[in-house]
């Protein structure tokens, strides 16, 4: 059940704070610590379905001390990734550990009043941006705001969406931003020129206008390649 995750343990008795967490990794990353809390916040105001079931049990099983049997084991992997979430083998046992700092700040936000629909929002947001780079592969972040206003009534400005496709980036893999653009992942194999030849060709092209339909189409897919359950939103 847990060899999927034996690049992510560490041996020995579990830990309970983001600094004893990182205690191995580089002094950097511990150095790094008051930008990782700020983002875990951020995050947590984009989290779907999944990743907020994920945290909810990763933050009962840290208090409790009890050990972990795997579930939510694809939401635990971004998590690791992001080193917000931690796994100790102690013998047979696997503990999974949210440290104690992200505790706190996951039972502040997820209590505060209005955090329900903050997070509906920020998931409908980062719905819209995945589906548009299943869609177009590159594509402007005002295109992006340009199909979220055509679409809903709570309109983004792009001082917005700019900051929050950021943090959405630096959490998951699916796309990454550059130059006020976004790209799929797959061009994270390709270099400068290969980038500027693609955007050539379709330079002279206005934007298709997708339709809500499609939007879904093409997010069931990308999520299709990451995730075994595609969010629903609407």
């Amino acid at each position: 059940m847990f060899e999927p995750y034996q690049f992510h343990v560490t041996e020995g008795l579990p830990v309970y704070t983001l600094a004893e967490c990182l205690g191995g990794e580089a002094p950097e990353m511990v150095a790094e610590i008051p930008d990782m809390l700020q983002h875990f916040r951020a995050v947590l105001l984009f989290c779907d379905a999944e990743e907020l079931a994920f945290l909810h049990n990763a933050a009962a099983l840290t208090a409790q001390r009890a050990p972990w049997d795997g579930q939510h084991g694809a939401e635990f992997m971004a998590f690791s990734v992001n080193r917000y979430a931690f796994l100790f083998r102690e013998g047979e046992a696997y503990h999974l550990v949210l440290p104690q700092e992200l505790l706190d700040i996951f039972e502040e936000v997820t209590a505060a009043a209005g955090f329900a629909r903050q997070n509906e929002r920020g998931v409908k947001l980062r719905y819209y941006a995945d589906a548009l780079v299943e869609l177009y592969g590159i594509y402007d972040i005002a295109q992006f705001a340009a199909v979220w206003n055509q679409h809903q009534k709570d309109k983004i400005a792009l001082d917005e969406a700019v900051p929050f496709l950021q943090d959405v980036m630096c959490f998951q893999a699916q796309f990454f931003v550059e130059d006020e653009r976004i790209l799929h992942d797959y061009f994270m194999e390709l270099n400068n020129d290969e980038i500027d030849a693609f955007l050539a060709r379709g330079q002279d092209i206005p934007y298709y206008m997708p339709t809500k339909r499609v939007l879904k189409t093409a997010h069931d897919k990308l999520y299709d390649r990451y995730k075994a359950s595609p969010a629903q939103v609407n």
